[in-house]
């Protein structure tokens, strides 16, 4: 990236590179961070995420439910 990020801006950034999140049950956790030696406050730099796969759950339609599936 370059150029310069004004105060109060921000950024969009897609990586290239994919992750596979695709472990059932498995909590996955994310940070990205800024690295600047001249930024003057590090305490806004870092953005964390946990991201959990559940499995999805078994939904019967009352469109086309006979009420017999228990």
């Amino acid at each position: 990236m370059l150029g310069s990020i004004a105060a109060q801006d921000t950024v969009s950034f897609t990586f290239t590179q994919t992750v596979d999140l695709s472990i059932i049950g498995n909590t996955y956790s994310m940070i990205a961070y800024t690295d600047y030696d001249l930024d003057g406050f590090i305490f806004n730099d870092t953005l964390q995420k946990t991201i959990t796969n559940k499995p999805l759950e078994y939904c019967t339609s009352a469109a086309t439910s006979t009420g017999d599936e228990g």
